[in-house]
């Protein structure tokens, strides 16, 4: 499939006649696998899953035996990416962003087969430029640099085994927090830090030497500030309803 930027899918329908748009809430990072539009693929093998945020901040793989996997109709009939724990993306500089704005909040719709990182940056041991965040085992999240780790408990309202909508959140100054499917995990750690351009560049699924990402995920939206209650409800409201989780 060929990438055309000039026309992806950036509305949808809501059922009271408006439209919801993720542009409104000026994401940094987002990657869509229900827009084809934005696969470049041979067989399935993808080669760049582009960014739809504005800001050309796409994930690529150039190495054919690291490539994930485009499955179409797999999810509430649209397509996701699958990773099978060798396969992953570059973001080159795509994170370095948070050098400047560190308060972040990420929501991920996921089915993961493996508990490791999903997004972060690519080498470990560099404080605050080694950004790794996902799951650190099946009973916790991860919100972490390093030497700055947050384990968030991974509650009750988790599906294993089954999509889920998920919400990171870094408050530079501040404990961090894990929402699953609309519920928090309850404040961790120590007061989150801020953050360096990304060591060795950004990743998704393979992040700071760690085992790499294995399962499916939908759909990534980074934003470059902290998501208040009703931000957050209308963007999970639109993520659950589009993704039928």
């Amino acid at each position: 499939m060929m990438v055309d930027m000039l026309s992806p899918m950036m509305t949808d329908a809501l059922t009271d006649g408006s439209t919801f748009n993720m542009l409104d809430y000026n994401p940094q990072n987002w990657y869509d696998a229900a827009d084809d539009s934005t696969i470049t693929e041979v067989l399935g093998a993808i080669s760049q899953w582009s960014d739809k945020s504005g800001f050309n901040r796409h994930a690529t793989q150039g190495s054919g035996a690291n490539q994930a996997t485009y499955l179409l109709n797999e999810q509430n009939g649209k397509n996701v990416i699958d990773f099978d724990g060798s396969q992953w993306f570059d973001l080159g500089t795509g994170l370095d962003w948070m050098a400047t704005d560190a308060n972040h909040t990420c929501f991920v719709v996921t089915q993961n087969d493996s508990y490791d990182n999903i997004y972060g940056a690519a080498t470990p041991g560099q404080g605050d430029q080694s950004l790794h965040v996902g799951f650190q085992n099946a009973g916790n999240y991860r919100l972490n640099r390093w030497g700055n780790d947050t384990y968030p408990d991974i509650e009750a309202e988790y599906n294993v085994g089954q999509y889920n909508m998920l919400r990171y959140v870094w408050p530079v100054g501040s404990q961090g927090n894990v929402y699953q499917n609309g519920t928090p995990s309850g404040l961790e750690g120590p007061s989150k830090s801020t953050l360096s351009a990304m060591a060795g560049g950004g990743r998704i699924a393979n992040v700071v030497g760690q085992p790499i990402f294995d399962g499916k995920i939908c759909e990534i939206v980074i934003l470059n500030y902290i998501a208040s209650a009703a931000q957050a409800a209308a963007i999970e409201a639109h993520l659950t309803a589009k993704w039928g989780v």
